[in-house]
């Protein structure tokens, strides 16, 4: 298969400026498959706008072309390892998967390997990459994630969140649901 990117991201906002900018910056470019990511930055965003704009998403996206495959993807903060340790979802990753049920649409939590990591105490949330043979005997068999706590970094973090995609996407049944059918909202201000 050939694979193209759209790439629409913008750094540091949430799910609220994405559904306004999904048919002009997404929809435009007739996506087969779209990866909504918001969990980090919908952290602090109440549940209640979380299920409108990711409604909103959703309902903007089957408009367009009910044959476009939805996946929710979960990424991590620092903040939501506590959580993720205890067996739960982050707030922001709870109020999606209400939205991802209703709608049978598959998601991806790429930072579970990450909370198992760091509940052996084999994980550094937030360091940079050691170079020297001095700072990988410092590290020693530890993960390095990020070096903010957020970012991951390229060689390692990058790859846990890739692995997990590469886990999960022949269970996600991706391509192969035919046309998705809009029922009726979850909730009427979407």
């Amino acid at each position: 298969a050939k694979v193209s990117e759209i790439y629409a991201a913008i750094g540091g906002t949430g799910s609220t400026l994405g559904v306004y900018r999904n048919r002009k910056n997404v929809l435009a470019n007739k996506p087969d498959l779209l990866f909504i990511e918001f969990a980090v930055n919908d952290g602090g965003t109440a549940p209640d706008e979380i299920h409108r704009a990711m409604e909103g998403l959703v309902r903007q996206t089957w408009e367009a072309d009910p044959k476009t495959d939805i996946c929710f993807v979960y990424t991590i903060h620092e903040s939501m390892l506590a959580t993720l340790k205890k067996g739960k979802f982050p707030r922001s990753a709870t109020a999606m998967e209400k939205i991802a049920d209703y709608y049978a649409i598959p998601t991806i939590h790429m930072a579970l390997e990450a909370a198992k990591l760091d509940q052996e105490g084999k994980l550094l949330m937030k360091a940079k990459l050691p170079k020297t043979a001095e700072e990988k005997a410092a590290v020693g068999d530890k993960f390095v994630f990020a070096p903010d706590g957020v970012h991951p970094h390229v060689e390692t973090g990058h790859k846990m969140y890739l692995e997990a995609i590469q886990r999960s996407i022949p269970k996600c049944k991706i391509g192969t649901a035919g046309p998705h059918e809009l029922k009726a909202s979850f909730r009427p201000d979407h």
